[in-house]
């Protein structure tokens, strides 16, 4: 049975949503707020969440990224509901991952068709992933001449000790690459990457500063430099300290013309 979780602060529209949907075989589960509903997931995988907008805490927008930067939740489709749906409304669902956005109060006879199309590409999607695949594709570095070539433009991060690690991870959250100290779980670490400059880009929109391009954090004992390749890669590294970080600079502006040429030599074999 299909199940899928409601996540809304109105008990009043949890329950017109349990109505609604009682009557088509599937299982409900509900949630009051964004950090309730990851804890359901604990328990519960749903095929569908449907979300409000705007919640106390977390908001629907803010659930959405957390969701699609973790590897075991990303694959779930995100439906938002909200008062208020206009462009800019449907603009922040598409950037965070919503599959679409319907306005409250809802036409169950506008409401379930939805419901079922996304349920179904959902199972299909699972049943497809849950077949074996005779000629699995995966991407080898070692074997694959275009990605050794790739693995050569940034290895001379790697030349200084206090570069502990260098990655390349993509607008979608995936990790290519992955060199120097291993990090803990790539996939998962991308995956929060993905989320983490998604949101500095809507803080850009908001100061009127467009296109990304490079992000520093600073933690006590590590810091972690970010810079595009492309729109679509992006260089991370692992410092041990700032000390290195004019040292780590010097070497992105001299290796990015070469890892840009050997990302696209990648994607044309």
């Amino acid at each position: 049975m299909p199940r899928l979780l409601i996540v809304d602060d109105s008990v009043s529209v949890r329950k017109a949503l349990e109505r609604i949907l009682a009557p088509h075989k599937l299982e409900v589960f509900t949630a009051e707020s964004a950090e309730a509903a990851l804890q359901v997931l604990h328990d519960h995988e749903p095929h569908l969440i449907i979300a409000d907008v705007v919640m106390p805490g977390m908001d629907g927008f803010e659930l959405t990224q957390v969701l699609k930067a973790d590897a075991k939740h990303k694959h779930i489709p995100v439906i938002l509901i909200s008062g208020i749906v206009n462009q800019s409304v449907h603009e922040q669902a598409k950037e965070v991952g919503a599959i679409d956005v319907i306005k409250k109060p809802f036409n169950p006879t506008d409401l379930l068709p939805k419901i079922q199309k996304i349920l179904n590409q959902s199972q299909a999607r699972h049943n497809t992933q849950a077949q074996p695949s005779a000629a699995p594709i995966s991407l080898k570095p070692s074997k694959d001449p275009s990605f050794a070539a790739l693995e050569r433009q940034v290895e001379p991060f790697l030349s200084t000790e206090d570069i502990e690690s260098v990655m390349l991870v993509t607008a979608q959250g995936d990790c290519l690459l992955n060199l120097g100290r291993e990090i803990e779980d790539p996939a998962t670490f991308a995956g929060y990457f993905k989320f983490f400059t998604s949101a500095a880009s809507v803080l850009g929109d908001k100061l009127n500063a467009n296109n990304l391009t490079s992000v520093l954090l600073e933690y006590h004992d590590k810091v972690l430099l970010m810079q595009r390749v492309n729109p679509e890669v992006s260089v991370v590294l692992s410092l041990r300290d700032m000390t290195v970080l004019s040292v780590a600079r010097f070497l992105l502006n001299k290796q990015l013309p070469a890892i840009t040429k050997a990302l696209y030599a990648e994607a044309n074999t």
